[in-house]
């Protein structure tokens, strides 16, 4: 397993993912977007960064290709 699993594993067992009170969260999910503040929590645990959210995040994160489902 990625480091980053468990990194996000251990956050999600100890606070709440920075999506939660965002206002952008329900686009985000459906228009597969991310922030820098999720990168940060996805890859250390630590919630900091713009929440600003794009495509290119959420490719970074989860390794998704153009063209892809």
């Amino acid at each position: 397993m990625k480091r980053e699993y468990f990194s996000l594993a251990r956050a999600i067992a100890s606070e709440d993912a920075p999506c939660i009170p965002c206002v952008e969260y329900k686009r985000c999910a459906e228009s597969r977007l991310a922030c820098e503040s999720y990168k940060n929590y996805y890859e250390t645990g630590e919630i900091m960064g713009s929440r600003k959210p794009n495509k290119v995040i959420y490719r970074d994160i989860f390794d998704v290709g153009f063209g892809s489902t």
